[in-house]
């Protein structure tokens, strides 16, 4: 079944795709959230959105039991915590084929027409992305400092993100090099 046939069915019936939807919901909260790696969530509340083309996705709030509260003095304790539930890797293609592929097939971006929406030259989403090692946490420049000095420092800093953003796109981009699986040509 092609991508309009699909499309077809789901529109034919909305409560069907209504339900389904809510059902995954209900599943992902209750196996991944609930007393999933972020440890013991006490509340949650989600907000359902539909896209223009009547997809829909969700947003959600959650209240983790005993994660720390982000402040001045506990930043160093927030980025342990954030780093020790939020991981992204790509499986092992030797040990974890199944898991290489699904990771490799929906979770790499892919430039589409979407990206180019509203007449954008670049991808509207700013794909590739910049990686650390570790969760940063922005903070503001201080309130007191020149004018001057804060507009120099934000210029030095898009120089330098312009440049890395530059290198990621042209050499670490895995849908024009194979960064993934050497054994397979470019």
């Amino acid at each position: 079944m092609d991508y309009f046939e699909r499309c077809k069915y789901l529109n034919l019936n909305p409560v069907l795709l209504a339900r389904h939807f809510q059902y995954r919901v209900e599943t992902f909260f209750q196996t991944i959230i609930v007393n999933g790696p972020l440890g013991k969530v006490r509340y949650h509340a989600i907000r359902v959105e539909f896209q223009v083309r009547g997809s829909p996705h969700i947003h959600a709030f959650l209240w983790v039991v005993n994660a720390p509260i982000l402040t001045e003095e506990t930043a160093d304790e927030y980025v342990a915590f954030v780093d020790r539930v939020v991981k992204v890797t790509v499986p092992d293609l030797t040990t974890e084929k199944e898991q290489f592929d699904i990771v490799t097939t929906y979770q790499i971006h892919s430039h589409s027409k979407s990206c180019r929406k509203y007449k954008n030259q670049v991808c509207r989403y700013h794909f590739g992305k910049f990686f650390t090692d570790h969760t940063i946490i922005a903070k503001p420049l201080p309130k007191e400092m020149p004018e001057e000095q804060k507009q120099a420092i934000l210029h030095k800093r898009e120089v330098i993100l312009s440049t890395v953003k530059e290198y990621i796109d042209t050499y670490l981009n895995p849908r024009k090099r194979n960064i993934l699986d050497p054994a397979k040509p470019n």
